[in-house]
């Protein structure tokens, strides 16, 4: 999974022609490595239709105010440049898996 900045953040979320999904973490937090373990964990055929990324909150302290992110993790997902989702807390893989399905249906049925 892609680190960023909060610029490159920014423009990615603006300019993905698909979903992407913003993990932010904290660099030693227990919880937001198992979140990062259970994206890295989703499969390759719904990574190929989904940009998900990883922000540390440490490193970008102004993004995650503007988008009000006070507690690690937190992972929001963006289509078209809106937040459509946010989570709070780790997930198991099976779960993240489940939501992204939910997720990417929700978007090609708003595409239809």
């Amino acid at each position: 999974m892609e680190t960023l900045s909060a610029s490159a953040a920014e423009k990615r979320i603006q300019s993905a022609g698909r979903p992407v999904v913003v993990c932010f973490t904290r660099k030693g937090s227990k919880p937001s490595d198992e979140m990062v373990a259970a994206l890295a964990r989703l499969p390759a055929t719904m990574v190929k239709r989904l940009d998900v990324v990883r922000v540390d909150v440490d490193a970008s302290q102004d993004l995650a105010k503007k988008l009000g992110v006070y507690d690690v993790p937190e992972t929001l997902v963006y289509a078209s440049g809106e937040i459509i989702e946010r989570t709070y807390g780790a997930m198991t893989a099976e779960r993240a898996e489940d939501l992204m399905r939910y997720l990417l249906g929700r978007v090609d049925a708003a595409a239809s």
